[in-house]
């Protein structure tokens, strides 16, 4: 039996979402599709749970299956990914317009957001994560906001190039050697959304839909993923000078991103800056190579994702209600709206390291691990956009919540059951993940990263 799970458990993940978005089509009514597209995502998520008792988690093997495998490094990407799909069914739930195909498209980037990270074949990962960009560029241009041709015009431009980079080192990638790996890795920095290459974030987190927003920090997380596990022999051979450029890459990306959130009036954007100085620390944690820092950077991908879905949530809650996302529009949201004003300044808190909260866990890892490489400058200076994180933190949240309450928020009620439930769920992972993060590495990825730190690079 256990056999059996194994085997089929990691397909399944993939072809039950498929199944329902292929089944969505066929059901005339949206309340019964609704349920439907609820069911498949309580499904899924039973099967992620059920895969880690499945699973023997000593000694940091990869069970693989088929091209698809799971271990330490993709398992609680896996789960999270479950998760968040399910609060994005629970977002769409008052959907009105095209119901039917929102709740496919859902399914469907559930499917492909899946496989491409259990994959352990770049031919598929390359596959799944391609198919994913797709459906998000379809979503955000159909049902985005009013910038949204833009906004995908922009993403399709990044998407594309991004895909072909990869396309193009596909060859290498498969075979015993790794001379394009070089042209891979930077095909995924640009899903990473690591600076020079960043342009494309913002716009997609200000014009997406709400329910897709949800799930797009999950873009940047399969990103970090495929360096983790396709680029990691370029990153390991000795003598190279790669890992010296994502250090750079990753400490640009921090400080430039920290900067612009400090000035920036679009509460979105703010969150797109946020997470991209997120992917720096992982950028930083992965060029170092030891156990420490890559154990934080795989951290900070789940992390990452929690903290940036519950941000945007917090900011469409924000647009519904007002109608834009100004900063400098906004104020004393804390007094007609205690509970939002509770979970939002979690989801605030968690961009820069609080003690407690998840991205002081990973953060502080990433640094940690600097210093153990020798790298002690470059640790100082990633200590020193701590500061920078916190100024932008503090201060969008105190424009937005705290204050005299404007007049025309007065009517506002606090949070519905829907966005209460959505909230409150990525405010307990957060706090899960700050509050007992052994459970994260010493149940699944150290012992996995042990073992990808002593495989040699061929």
């Amino acid at each position: 039996m256990i056999e059996f799970l194994r085997h089929q458990l990691l397909w399944l993940l993939i072809f039950l979402p498929l199944a329902g978005a292929v089944a969505a089509p066929l059901i005339p009514r949206r309340r019964v599709i609704r349920g439907t597209a609820l069911g498949v995502v309580l499904a899924e998520l039973a099967a992620a749970l059920l895969l880690s008792f499945a699973l023997d988690w000593r000694g940091g093997r990869t069970f693989v299956y088929g091209g698809l495998g799971i271990d330490g490094l993709n398992f609680s990407l896996t789960l999270a990914t479950a998760g968040m799909f399910l609060l994005a069914i629970i977002a769409s739930w008052k959907i009105e317009r095209a119901a039917i195909a929102h709740f496919a498209a859902l399914l469907l980037l559930e499917a492909a957001m899946v496989g491409g990270f259990l994959a352990v074949d770049f031919s598929l990962y390359w596959l799944f994560t391609t198919v994913s960009l797709a459906v998000v560029l379809v979503a955000v241009g159909v049902g985005g906001g009013p910038q949204r041709q833009w906004a995908a015009s922009k993403f399709f431009l990044f998407a594309l190039g991004s895909s072909m980079v990869l396309l193009a080192a596909m060859p290498r990638a498969l075979g015993p050697t790794h001379a394009l790996l070089r042209l891979a890795v930077f095909g995924l920095l640009i899903r990473m959304a690591l600076v020079p290459v960043h342009g494309w974030l913002a716009e997609l987190y200000g014009q997406g839909p709400a329910a897709v927003s949800l799930v797009i920090p999950l873009l940047l997380s399969g990103g970090g993923y495929g360096v983790v596990r396709f680029a990691w022999p370029l990153l390991s051979a000795p003598g190279g000078h790669l890992p010296l450029i994502l250090a750079a890459l990753g400490l640009l990306s921090i400080f430039y991103a920290a900067g612009c959130a400090l000035v920036e009036k679009d509460l979105k954007r703010l969150i797109a800056y946020s997470s991209i100085c997120q992917m720096g620390f992982v950028t930083l944690g992965l060029s170092m190579r030891t156990a420490a820092a890559v154990n934080g950077a795989i951290f900070l991908l789940t992390s990452q994702a929690l903290s940036s879905a519950a941000l945007l949530g917090v900011a469409a809650v924000i647009q519904e209600r007002a109608g834009h996302r100004e900063i400098s529009r906004l104020g004393g949201l804390a007094t007609t709206m205690p509970v939002f004003a509770g979970l939002s300044m979690v989801a605030f808190l968690a961009i820069f390291p609080l003690p407690g909260l998840s991205a002081f866990v990973g953060q502080v890892l990433v640094i940690w691990g600097t210093f153990q490489a020798g790298g002690r400058a470059t640790a100082i200076l990633a200590c020193a956009s701590m500061p920078l994180m916190a100024a932008f933190s503090l201060r969008a949240f105190g424009r937005v919540f705290l204050g005299r309450p404007r007049p025309e928020h007065e009517h506002w009620g606090d949070l519905r059951q829907r966005e209460l439930a959505v909230l409150t769920f990525l405010t307990i992972c957060m706090l899960l993940l700050g509050a007992m993060p052994w459970f994260f590495f010493f149940v699944f990825s150290n012992q996995a990263v042990v073992v990808m730190l002593k495989t040699p690079s061929p």
